[in-house]
């Protein structure tokens, strides 16, 4: 078993300062978390993103997605028993916006 304590403080605070408005956060799972405010959730490809990531980070556009999967793969697996929600099926937003280039 996994200790999530870390990521719960994390989330705890970002709520504080969420509730304390005049704030833009990201977060992934904000969405989820926090009833009130306006929520967008932008999306791209993983190719997309590896290629941000390679030009932001000086790396082959391929070691950036193995990177990506890899950090996606984990993130992904804390959601369901962390925080008891599917993040890649479950969309509770008021906007979604589709980010390209």
């Amino acid at each position: 078993m996994q200790d999530y304590s870390f990521d719960k403080k994390v989330d705890n605070k970002l709520l504080e300062w969420a509730r304390e408005g005049n704030v833009v956060l990201d977060s992934w799972t904000m969405p989820w978390l926090l009833k009130g405010g306006f929520k967008i959730w932008l999306e791209a490809s993983q190719e997309e993103r590896a290629k941000r990531s390679a030009r932001r980070d000086g790396i082959t556009p391929e070691k950036a997605l193995i990177a990506l999967k890899e950090k996606d793969s984990k993130t992904k697996a804390i959601f369901l028993p962390h925080h008891n929600f599917h993040m890649t099926t479950e969309y509770r937003l008021q906007a979604r916006v589709q980010a390209r280039r």
